[in-house]
């Protein structure tokens, strides 16, 4: 059994799973989440506990019935070859003298995707099945830990999900399965699996959280059941109020435009193929008064969602859309007397925030990818509205982690091997040097710059390889110009790469003079000249 000596945690703890053996070439199939329990007892006054988590994709944790922690989609995605995040929570006051149950759903997340995309994220090298490390301490001392005395079950009311699909939620397997007193002799004992290959590190950035519910402002009449318009474009998930018919399935189809008064997908359903259906999720009633649910282990981008295999027509609160994104504290705010320009503000607000789970995205409906030029065009936004030093630094973690030995970096990041040798170039990988400068110029703030100085040489020596005739000329120049031809690529980027290569090579010169790195300086000026 593989452990792990963070600072003594998890010493006597180990990756725990169904054991089930992994298809790693298994894709578009249903796949349930895996339950976990355990049992135990506590002695003597609780004066402090601390339990520590990692769930594998993802994970929603209870203690004696209660769930721990207001996240969601916790742990944050990572490369999982090079990095493994665990969250840390108070829990003293969930537990008891005596007999406690911690119980613990894991879904798939990124790390076991089971839906076949064009990034390639199927065939992952890190994909498995999902697994569980835990530890749970009181007064310091070790009470609970993941091991093969747990119990484990597929058999519950989340009977599908995956990331890029959706959820399925059968309300008739509901057992109360979290509470001390279940029985679950029926289930079968945890294995002992092969742990993630990653390093196993506890989470500092801010959690992602429900941060704004949204209600539906109008609805009307489809072909196949009912749209409702939330009147924003965001991303998360429904959450479902309505009573139905024992057996009767709610299937919840998300959007952000339209063609007509239909939910119109194709702009977002485009990269995944499969018969599961694209950004939907479904509830079969128990049929036992008005039942609420949302999803635990997926988020969808929309503005739409699309409600059918009713009987009857739902009412407009049928519906409430979950603003979920990282939780990241406003420290800035705009405001005019303009109201296009505060319409257009708050517009690009929403845009940045549905677009940061754990990790900088393009997109939270179709692609779900960090792509690093993205935010390399907003980080300056970003640091004048929001306290972003914890979440770039997780994610500059992630960007240098994916750094290949002759300095290469991808144009996503977390990657499991897109984006090399198409998607980069020194307008996306300016990333690596863009943000942490942004983030110093706004607040200051060093640390981050010179975490990642010793990536930025090795980046710009690769960056050198690529010079002709003085410029530098490789991957992605401008992108998606408004025009109206076909190739998008319409810059040449002989301007863009040399361009964003000199700013680069200014940025690290100065971060080399901080560190009094002067021979590091006087090289990258001389070269900048050039």
């Amino acid at each position: 059994m593989r452990t792990f000596q963070s600072k003594g945690w998890f010493s006597s703890s180990g990756w725990i799973g169904s054991g089930e053996k992994h298809n790693a070439e298994a894709v578009d199939y249903i796949t349930p989440a895996l339950r976990l329990r355990k049992t135990f007892r506590i002695e003597g006054d609780i004066a402090q506990a601390e339990c520590r988590i990692s769930g594998l994709g993802c994970y929603v944790l209870h203690i004696n019935g209660k769930r721990i922690g207001d996240d969601v989609l916790s742990p944050a995605f990572t490369d999982y070859n090079h990095r493994v995040l665990f969250v840390e929570y108070d829990v003293g006051e969930y537990l008891q003298i005596g007999e406690n149950t911690v119980a613990v759903e894991l879904g798939n997340g990124f790390y076991n995707q089971t839906t076949e995309d064009l990034w390639g994220y199927y065939k992952a090298s890190w994909r498995d099945e999902v697994k569980l490390l835990f530890e749970l301490t009181v007064n310091s001392k070790t009470v609970c830990v993941s091991d093969k005395t747990w119990k484990c079950s597929y058999d519950g009311e989340t009977i599908h999900n995956a990331i890029r699909t959706g959820e399925y939620c059968d309300a008739r397997k509901r057992d109360g399965w979290e509470m001390t007193g279940y029985d679950d002799s029926a289930w079968k004992n945890a294995q002992i699996v092969p742990s993630p290959t990653g390093k196993l590190e506890k989470s500092e950035l801010p959690p992602i959280r429900e941060c704004e519910k949204l209600p539906a402002q109008q609805k009307w009449k489809s072909k196949d059941g009912w749209v409702f318009d939330f009147g924003k474009s965001i991303a998360g998930y429904a959450g479902l109020c309505l009573k139905g018919r024992p057996g009767e399935t709610a299937t919840i189809r998300y959007a952000e435009k339209l063609n007509g008064t239909e939910l119109d997908q194709a702009n977002i359903s485009c990269f995944v193929k499969g018969e599961i259906p694209f950004s939907t999720d479904r509830y079969t009633f128990r049929g036992e008064g008005t039942e609420e649910w949302k999803p635990k282990f997926v988020y969808h981008g929309f503005r739409y969602a699309e409600i059918s295999g009713l009987q009857e027509e739902p009412p407009l609160t049928a519906l409430t859309a979950y603003f979920v994104h990282t939780d990241l504290q406003k420290t800035g705010d705009f405001s005019c007397s303009n109201e296009l320009m505060n319409w257009i503000y708050e517009a690009g607000n929403r845009s940045f925030l549905s677009n940061f789970h754990g990790f900088s995205e393009d997109c939270p409906h179709r692609e779900k990818n960090g792509w690093t030029g993205d935010a390399a065009i907003s980080c300056d936004y970003a640091v004048a509205l929001y306290d972003m030093k914890r979440a770039y630094k997780k994610w500059l973690n992630d960007i240098c982690d994916e750094q290949r030995e002759n300095g290469q970096l991808p144009g996503i990041a977390p990657t499991c091997g897109y984006g090399y040798d198409w998607g980069s170039g020194p307008a996306w990988d300016c990333a690596l040097f863009f943000l942490p400068y942004a983030l110093y110029k706004e607040t200051g703030d060093r640390e981050c710059l010179f975490a990642v100085y010793d990536t930025m040489k090795k980046y710009l020596s690769y960056a050198q390889t690529k010079r002709e005739d003085d410029l530098v000329c490789y991957g992605l120049a401008d992108w998606c110009p408004p025009s109206d031809m076909e190739d998008v690529r319409v810059m040449d980027n002989r301007l863009s790469d040399s361009c964003y290569y000199y700013k680069m090579q200014l940025i690290c010169a100065e971060v080399a003079e901080m560190l009094g790195d002067n021979s590091v300086k006087e090289s990258l000026l001389s070269e900048a000249e050039k």
